[in-house]
């Protein structure tokens, strides 16, 4: 389950973030929540149409690079640019990848628990 409070922030993403935006959720936990909420341009690990195999998902969650982790998050096919990230309150938090989402200055913290990736390489102009 999740707060009244992450539900409320949940449901106010697609005025944020417009239409046709991707979101990735980090944590499965929120993929019927924000697919539900946001829309089918959601991805979350190993549902929603993931690419990325358990082995990619855990160096991204534990690995030490950070340099392999922005570039992952600009490879990615799904979901399509722009790209949000979600961290939501109920998953496992203080792994690598949480301190790189809150401090890369390639990503900007839209709410508390969205960022979006800025200067997607993926976006057309």
């Amino acid at each position: 389950m999740i707060s009244n409070k992450e539900l409320n922030e949940i449901k106010a993403i697609p005025a944020l973030i417009g239409q046709g935006a991707g979101i990735l959720a980090t944590d499965s936990l929120y993929a019927p929540w924000l697919w539900g909420f946001v829309g089918p341009n959601t991805v979350s690990p190993g549902y929603l149409g993931d690419t990325w195999s358990l082995e990619t998902w855990n160096r991204f969650w534990s690995g030490d690079n950070n340099e392999e982790r922005l570039r992952l998050l600009q490879t990615r096919d799904h979901p399509q640019p722009p790209m949000y990230i979600y961290i939501g309150e109920s998953q496992r938090l203080g792994l690598p990848f949480e301190k790189f989402i809150r401090t890369a200055p390639q990503l900007e913290q839209i709410t508390p628990h969205l960022w979006k990736l800025v200067d997607d390489p993926r976006v057309q102009p």
